[in-house]
């Protein structure tokens, strides 16, 4: 069995129907965590967007990684970050959470992101994305590459759905971040355990 951890990603404007109640059944399935995402807020905006999301997260103790601000992340108790490659690397990682990732696109990114001090690296995009439309995937290879090259722990990102985990599953990473498949499930409060049985099959 493997234990690739399963770690979801906010990407609100793809919800259909009311969020907030999507959120509670995404999270009642008990998911290793969830990114918040949503770049294109003002901090205003994800302050407002994040606050409800801190009680149903804790309800069902799902661990809450901000991508992006860390006054946002101390303000609501959040002791995660995510933060993209050039920003963890123009200064010193910020003090005071528990973790920190750092999304890269290419090997040496990840040897650096290391060296820096990041908890872990998120990789990506592996599979024909609706994120990224246009661009071609990075691969299964690479990704491979990258967990065998680095010594802290390695996630995957983009266009992992039900279909396309199974061929994560060789790899030596620490888990699988799903953004898009994540948002747009129709039952989401079971998405968690019909993935998490793709994982027991190995």
């Amino acid at each position: 069995m493997s234990k690739m951890k399963l770690i979801y990603v906010t990407e609100q404007q793809r919800i259909i129907g009311d969020k907030r109640h999507y959120f509670e059944k995404l999270l009642s399935g008990q998911p290793d965590g969830l990114i918040i995402r949503e770049k294109y807020l003002t901090d205003e905006q994800l302050l407002a967007f994040s606050e409800p999301l801190v009680p149903l997260a804790e309800r069902y103790q799902v661990p809450l990684i901000l991508r992006g601000s860390p006054e946002i992340a101390k303000k609501l108790g959040i002791r995660q970050l995510q933060l993209s490659f050039p920003e963890a690397m123009r200064a010193p990682l910020p003090s005071g959470f528990d973790e920190i990732g750092v999304s890269v696109h290419h090997l040496d990114e990840a040897i650096a992101a290391e060296a820096h001090g990041a908890s872990r690296v998120t990789y990506g995009h592996i599979f024909t994305s609706p994120c990224k439309p246009g661009l071609p995937p990075r691969g299964v290879a690479a990704l491979d590459e990258i967990a065998q090259a680095c010594r802290i722990p390695v996630f995957a990102i983009g266009g992992i759905t039900l279909d396309t985990l199974p061929f994560l599953l060789p790899t030596k990473i620490a888990g699988a971040c799903l953004m898009s498949a994540s948002m747009t499930d129709p039952h989401p409060e079971t998405l968690t355990t019909r993935l998490r049985a793709i994982l027991e099959q190995s």
